[in-house]
């Protein structure tokens, strides 16, 4: 995991330790998120290193700070599994 000194630093690019979907700012809880959806596309390495990635790519503009909640939520939407507050389960 980064230290927090390197996510501050990140978060701090991308508008501050504040989710952008729900205004959490509950440090431990942020993560960083793809704004296009293709994090599959980097390599093993760079994603388990995202924060380090970041910044040696000069903070590319295809992220934003997201806390882990609304993370999930995003992709579940993306996939269809989310309609409301209601989840659908893979074999619908």
């Amino acid at each position: 995991m980064a230290s927090r000194k390197l996510r501050m630093k990140v978060f701090q690019h991308y508008g501050g330790p504040i989710c952008v979907r729900c205004g959490s700012t509950n440090f431990d809880d942020l993560t960083i998120d793809h704004l296009l959806n293709n994090g599959s596309e980097m390599s093993a390495k760079d994603r388990k290193n995202i924060y380090r990635y970041i910044v040696t790519h000069n903070y590319p503009p295809e992220f934003q700070v997201l806390c882990k909640k609304c993370n999930q939520i995003k992709r579940r939407e993306r996939k269809g599994w989310l309609i409301g507050n209601i989840t659908l389960s893979e074999d619908i």
